[in-house]
């Protein structure tokens, strides 16, 4: 369950990567894009830290919570495949499907528990 988890937190930092190099499509400066990259990074940290996040204290529902998954990791593997290798976001999207899959049965789990840092005595 670690190792899964740990894939499923790498795939999560990735996506939002690739999902800020988006901003390669719009015909902007240089200094904007760059503004714009920032921007859609912070946006994206904050907006799955408040309702995607293990620990996040309003999570999405279910029924929400896959869907805007989905949406946010086809955006990141097109934007991998675009900019880096169409293999590589193809692996990416591959990776990201199987581990939602795996880890679909624990949906109900409390995942926080695992992240928690246990005290030292």
């Amino acid at each position: 369950m670690g190792l899964l988890l740990s894939l499923a937190f790498l795939l999560e930092v990735v996506a939002f990567g690739g999902f800020a190099y988006v901003t390669d499509l719009f015909s902007i400066g240089a200094s904007q894009q760059n503004l714009l990259w920032l921007v859609l990074i912070i946006a994206l940290v904050i907006f799955w830290s408040l309702f995607m996040a293990p620990k996040a204290s309003r999570r999405l529902p279910w029924r929400y919570y896959y869907p805007v998954k989905a949406i946010i990791y086809a955006i990141a593997a097109v934007s991998i495949a675009w900019h880096l290798n169409i293999t590589l976001g193809l692996i990416f999207a591959a990776a990201a499907l199987i581990t939602d899959i795996l880890l679909y049965p624990y949906r109900n789990v409390d995942f926080a528990k695992y992240f928690s840092v246990k005290p030292q005595k």
